[in-house]
């Protein structure tokens, strides 16, 4: 369906109140070399021209990704969780997979997981899951700023985690190799996540916090998955039962940062 007058006119509000925010309160005056005006001026005609809201949104991103910091985005107000669909989905197989020299290498299981009732163990190699190749997700992974090895290899490896991620109940097939090369496959159904966490003024949708702590013989070990409430007052208390460990082990691996409203 083609837009109607009224929609082309919100889409030039949008566009200028997205154009305004950045020029009034980007935190570089000179907006790292890029002539911010002239992007302006470049994109408003084919904003005016865009002939749905995919394209509209698309257009708005490809200029403010012009800027090539990350943390710089728009997306529809329905779709808020895709700020971190891992954080914010409410159920999972409990796995973690991390992309090591190229391959979907399982990095972690929980207990009593689905994932641990499928069969997956920390090693195991994931050549498929939830019907996709390990190269047809990451073909499908959109090039958001910054543009550097290690930011399109992080957005590939949560592109892979997130298929990991989803409803309560839904299922998801998993082909992998096991500690003997074999090609198996699985499949499981998600599990509700624990640790729901919803931040005031309503802007974000839940998260989901995960925390542990625990001695590694004389080392300390701490992991969370965000940086959000409750972890301070986690992080504090873990730090007191570790007293007098030899060293100290942050695992800040797949960690989502943290997001306010």
């Amino acid at each position: 369906k083609m837009p109607d007058a009224e929609t082309k006119t919100l889409y030039l509000k949008c566009f200028e109140a997205v154009g305004r925010t950045i020029s009034d309160r980007y935190f570089d005056p000179e907006f790292g070399g890029v002539n911010w005006m002239a992007a302006l001026a470049r994109y408003r005609p084919l904003v005016a021209a865009a002939q749905s809201n995919e394209a509209f949104y698309a257009l708005l991103n490809k200029m403010v990704f012009e800027l090539n910091v990350s943390h710089i985005g728009v997306v529809l107000p329905d779709e808020k969780e895709q700020l971190e669909p891992v954080a914010s989905a409410e159920a999972s197989l409990g796995i973690n997979i991390r992309l090591l020299d190229g391959a979907a290498v399982v990095t972690s299981v929980e207990p009593g997981s689905p994932g641990e009732d499928m069969g997956l163990r920390p090693g195991f190699i994931v050549e498929r899951i939830g019907g996709k190749t390990i190269a047809d997700l990451a073909a499908g992974v959109e090039r958001i700023p910054p543009l550097h090895e290690r930011n399109e290899r992080k957005r590939i490896t949560g592109k892979i985690q997130e298929q990991a991620y989803g409803g309560p109940g839904a299922t998801v097939s998993v082909a992998f190799r096991d500690s003997e090369g074999a090609l198996r496959e699985s499949e499981g159904r998600m599990r509700p996540r624990k640790g729901r966490v919803e931040l005031p003024g309503g802007q974000t949708p839940p998260f989901y916090v995960e925390f542990e702590s625990r001695r590694l013989g004389a080392i300390g070990y701490i992991r969370f998955n965000a940086f959000l409430p409750p972890v301070p007052e986690r992080f504090a208390g873990a730090l007191e039962s570790l007293n007098y460990v030899r060293g100290l082990i942050l695992d800040l691996r797949g960690n989502h940062g943290g997001i306010f409203p």
